[in-house]
């Protein structure tokens, strides 16, 4: 009876099936003999269309987040770099409809405003911003961990003696939490309507649930055989590390994008299935990729001063190649795609060292399942 999903991929999802059944009876009406009762093929041909376009907008925003900070040239090397090195690119193209995608989306431009605004915020940009964190909460919960960015900077103003100055940002988050709840509520009667409560535990119908005194930190970012995230998307190690340089460059987002990936990190740690059960690579962490091009480009701005430009594209290159083998790989069903549990994640274990064979000995019929239509 409790509810175990969320409604904010089908509301991102909406204009897409209004656009697909507006075309369904136009083509109808023309004598094309479609099918106009929303589940045809030709229906999820184009809702499908919208993660490719959330997640592209996605890209977009993260790209000119980094901008606020970068050059032009380590903004688009970090932005391509985690893009295409990361499970983002899969799910964006091969496995759409996924919540992974838009949650990215909204995650980006949440950011991409309240920096832009940070020198001069008006009462609009904190309606936008609330508007946009229930949507992100609506989407995936642990998107709204995004209100890191506020609440620190909240914290920031305390020290400022100007009263006028605390009143207005405390005014500004009261606008910002109340449109946030306002978007959210929808899952809230989704709740009562399923379970009864206004308020119900995720996939507790399932039997899923969070150990808070148990947390799974080194499977969750190291474990090959259960979706370890360094382990199958390793680019995203030297990004995380990436995130502690900020404090040189601006402490509010260093304290915030480490908050906020830590505490995503403890809470997926601790979560029953935090192998993730399904899914290419750790899809967990996708929301996150804004946080990992920003550690990157950091990263990459340190490198400049040492190693020459192109070399860093070429070690880029290597993470890039992984990621493509890999996704080959797991289209061509050499890699599992569920985990049912971490007892049986294999019959043989799948290491480190047998992920890396399996690229080298594979790679040219895999590559070829990548663009297949299986």
């Amino acid at each position: 009876w409790n509810s175990a999903r969320y409604v904010g991929t089908a509301v991102m999802e909406a204009p897409f099936f209004m656009l697909a059944h507006g075309l369904a009876i136009g083509l109808r009406f023309l004598g094309l003999d479609l099918s106009t009762d929303g589940y045809g093929t030709f229906y999820q041909v184009v809702v499908s269309l919208a993660s490719t376009w959330f997640g592209m907008c996605g890209v977009l925003f993260s790209y000119f987040l980094t901008r606020e900070f970068f050059s032009r040239r380590t903004s688009i090397i970090s932005t391509i770099a985690i893009w295409l090195s990361s499970p983002l690119f899969f799910f964006m193209f091969f496995w759409n409809g996924w919540s992974h995608p838009f949650a990215f989306f909204l995650v980006s431009a949440f950011l991409l405003l309240w920096q832009r605004s940070r020198t001069e915020r008006t009462m609009t940009h904190w309606l936008v911003l609330g508007v946009i964190l229930g949507l992100a909460a609506l989407t995936q919960p642990t998107s709204a961990l995004i209100v890191l960015f506020p609440l620190c900077e909240a914290l920031s103003k305390c020290s400022v003696p100007r009263k006028e100055t605390i009143f207005r940002y405390a005014a500004g988050l009261c606008l910002c939490a109340v449109a946030a709840l306002l978007v959210f509520s929808p899952q809230f009667t989704l709740w009562r309507i399923t379970s009864g409560h206004w308020l119900s535990q995720p996939y507790e119908n399932v039997g899923d649930s969070f150990q808070w005194a148990n947390p799974h930190i080194y499977g969750l970012l190291f474990d090959t055989a259960r979706h370890g995230l360094f382990a199958w998307t390793p680019l995203l190690l030297p990004a995380c590390a990436g995130l502690l340089l900020w404090f040189r460059r601006d402490k509010l987002v260093a304290v915030s994008v480490i908050l906020l990936t830590g505490l995503t990190i403890y809470i997926y740690s601790c979560w029953s299935i935090w192998w993730s059960g399904v899914g290419f690579s750790n899809r967990f962490f996708i929301h996150l990729t804004p946080i990992f091009i920003l550690g990157l480009a950091e990263l990459i701005e340190m490198l400049n001063k040492r190693i020459r430009g192109a070399v860093i594209v070429a070690i880029l290159s290597i993470f890039v190649f992984w990621n493509i083998l890999l996704m080959a790989d797991y289209r061509a069903l050499l890699l599992p795609h569920g985990i049912p549990e971490p007892t049986r994640a294999l019959g043989d274990p799948l290491t480190f060292g047998k992920l890396c064979s399996v690229q080298l000995y594979s790679f040219p019929e895999n590559l070829r399942s990548l663009l297949s239509d299986r």
